[in-house]
């Protein structure tokens, strides 16, 4: 019984030191729902971040119908490398109604899932929610499909209709021009372009577009189409100066915040220009709040200069509206340490 009793303890020790598995390859989005008619086709693109030390190689497979083709093949990513693959889904023309998912394998544990139904209406609109991020005092341009999929022609008339609440911060969007096709063909798709001009400070606008298409088949709400677009004004140049001193590394760590904006960052010695590429990082914090473990992504812009000059040096960042600045200057056995 004793041994028994010791044999058991030691095994759960030995589970208890044994580290789960957590993933180093971020991907974004990890699930996408698509609603198409047959017919149709559309493409989805997913960013992939090597968290890892090492290259790693990722070969696509998809699990499911062949509806699905993803490119590039194969693709390496070196450490703290970000890519890019595009998912393309082409729905038959002879594809039954319903449900359809998918799996896309991208290494032994990583996965993108697709949930796509099939809709076989008389018209499809897509996308039905559109949300963006935009700069202030900028053209943007605002598209939705419209499918025909009726024995005959149908005729559109937009109308861009106004929310019911309004305030300073939230206004309706008013776009310069809307570009449309009177008439669409049957089985053939047209977009409905709208031009929105940004106003010169942050804010949001909503509104809802409405198709006005002339055919009493096509539900009213199936051609509502609702419009969200987050204005950021970007910030001014932001300029730092720091001395250095008998410093060994210089590190410089840039943290955009908000999710808007890709930081413009020039660096200056006393001599002049320091031409540098960023290390980019993307780090998983995970965090309790109110009792629930809240876990987010954070970018980390940082660049790394070795045996610098000593003076004064100057920083100017640009293009992103906020952040957080990182100076540190460690001796390099230091540094090393933390890498």
């Amino acid at each position: 019984m004793y041994k028994k009793v010791l044999v058991l303890a030691v095994l759960t020790a030995l589970v208890a030191t044994v580290p789960h598995y957590q993933s180093k390859l971020f991907v974004t989005p990890k699930y996408v729902h698509l609603r198409l008619n047959p017919g149709c086709t559309t493409a989805v693109d997913v960013t992939v971040y090597n968290g890892y030390s090492r290259n790693v190689t990722i070969s696509p497979t998809v699990i499911g119908e062949r509806w699905i083709t993803v490119s590039p093949r194969n693709i390496t990513l070196r450490p703290g490398q970000m890519g890019k693959l595009r998912i393309s889904v082409s729905v038959p023309e002879n594809a039954s109604a319903g449900m359809y998912r998918f799996r896309i394998r991208l290494t032994l544990r990583n996965f993108v899932l697709i949930t796509l139904q099939v809709y076989r209406g008389i018209c499809t609109v897509y996308p039905k929610y559109v949300y963006r991020k935009a700069r202030a005092d900028d053209t943007i341009v605002v598209n939705v499909t419209v499918r025909n999929g009726a024995k005959r022609p149908i005729v559109l008339n937009p109308v861009v209709l106004y929310p019911e609440y309004c305030s300073q911060y939230v206004m309706p969007i008013r776009p310069v021009k809307v570009v449309y096709p009177k008439i669409v063909q049957p089985n053939e798709s047209a977009n409905v372009s709208l031009i929105i001009r940004t106003p010169n400070r942050s804010c949001e606008l909503s509104g809802i577009l409405y198709l006005g298409i002339n055919d009493s088949n096509v539900p009213f709400d199936s051609q509502l189409v609702r419009i969200n677009v987050r204005v950021v004004k970007t910030s001014v140049r932001y300029v730092r100066s720091f001395e250095i001193e008998n410093a060994s590394v210089l590190v410089i760590k840039i943290e955009p915040l908000g999710g808007v904006g890709r930081p413009v960052v020039e660096i200056y010695s006393p001599s002049g220009r320091v031409d540098v590429s960023p290390i980019v990082k993307l780090d998983a914090y995970v965090h309790v709040r109110n009792g629930r473990c809240v876990s987010r992504d954070v970018l980390t812009y940082e660049y790394v200069i070795e045996n610098p000059e000593n003076g004064v040096w100057r920083i100017s960042v640009t293009g992103c509206p906020q952040f957080k600045l990182s100076v540190i200057t460690l001796p390099k056995r230091a540094y090393l340490a933390l890498i």
